[in-house]
């Protein structure tokens, strides 16, 4: 892989997230809609938020919750169909954004947790790994067996005084 395919890999990742997000506001307002939903709509966008910022990390959750929170004010709260809307709801889609907000940033904390957790799993292996380059002073020595004998490069070539009999 030469070095100009990873940040290239790295955008259509990110634009798959966040394709992802609106994928799931998507779907969340249609079967909203198909259920006629009147009292209660904010379930399936926040799971579309929670799914969003599950897979997708915390931009990704955010964007799906400003998207959710536009939706659901535009579509579902009086008067419909208007962005204009009754001060009353205020309380309603701040506690409704606030609450995805929250849902996202956890949802990268715990992405960043596994991310450091797969690193230290990752060094220690290496870290115990008999068969890796023990530093300057060091080269492995293969015996007669599969497994390499590690020697420091002094010992090399010395007469062993243990000679086999």
């Amino acid at each position: 892989m030469s070095q100009p395919d990873i940040p290239k890999r790295r955008s259509v990742a990110a634009v798959g997230r966040y394709a992802l997000a609106l994928a799931c506001v998507a779907v969340a307002f249609m079967v909203t809609v198909l259920l006629h939903a009147d009292g209660l709509v904010s379930p399936l966008f926040f799971l579309a938020i929670i799914v969003s910022a599950w897979f997708g990390g915390m931009g990704p959750g955010l964007l799906a919750a400003l998207i959710s929170t536009l939706c659901v004010a535009y579509f579902f709260l009086p008067p419909a169909y208007t962005i204009k809307f009754d001060p009353a709801h205020i309380p309603q889609l701040l506690v409704f954004f606030i609450s995805a907000v929250l849902v996202s940033s956890w949802s990268a904390v715990r992405r960043r947790a596994e991310t450091l957790l797969r690193r230290a799993r990752d060094d220690e292996r290496h870290a115990l790994d008999p068969r890796r380059h023990r530093g300057p002073g060091h080269r492995p020595r293969w015996s007669g067996g599969s497994a390499p004998v590690l020697a420091p490069r002094a010992c090399l070539g010395r007469v062993n005084p243990y000679p086999r009999r």
